[in-house]
C-alpha cells in the first residue's frame, strides 16, 4: 500500500484497495468523529451500534435516503441519535436496543 490508498476486507471477494479514497471518512474515526457521504442509514446505524455497543432494530421497511455530515464520537447515545431525529428519523430505545419506527 502507498499513502492515499485504502484498504478494505469483504465477506467472499477478499481485501481490496481503493485508489484515492474519501480520506477524511477513512481517518474519521481516528479524528473522533463519525463521518458520512452519501451513506444510507443501514449503514450509520451499524456504526453507530458498534461504537455504542446497541443492538440495532427496523421495525418496518428501511428507509433508502442517503446522509451525509459529521457527528462527534463524544455525543453520548442519545446526543446522537438526536441528530438522526432532526433528520426525520424516528427510534425507540428498549435498553440496549435500538428500534428503528417506520
Amino acid at each position: 500500500m502507498r499513502p492515499g490508498q485504502v484498504a478494505t476486507i469483504a465477506h467472499g471477494t477478499g481485501i481490496r484497495v481503493t485508489n484515492d479514497p474519501d480520506v477524511a471518512q477513512a481517518i474519521a474515526w481516528k479524528e473522533g468523529v463519525f463521518a458520512f457521504r452519501n451513506a444510507d442509514i443501514a449503514v450509520i446505524l451499524r456504526e453507530i451500534g458498534r461504537w455504542y455497543d446497541v443492538e440495532i432494530v427496523y421495525e418496518g421497511p428501511v428507509t433508502h435516503r442517503r446522509f451525509t455530515g459529521k457527528v462527534s464520537r463524544t455525543y453520548s447515545l442519545s446526543e446522537t441519535l438526536s441528530v438522526l431525529l432532526a433528520s426525520n428519523l424516528h427510534f425507540r430505545q428498549e435498553g440496549k436496543k435500538i428500534i428503528v419506527l417506520p
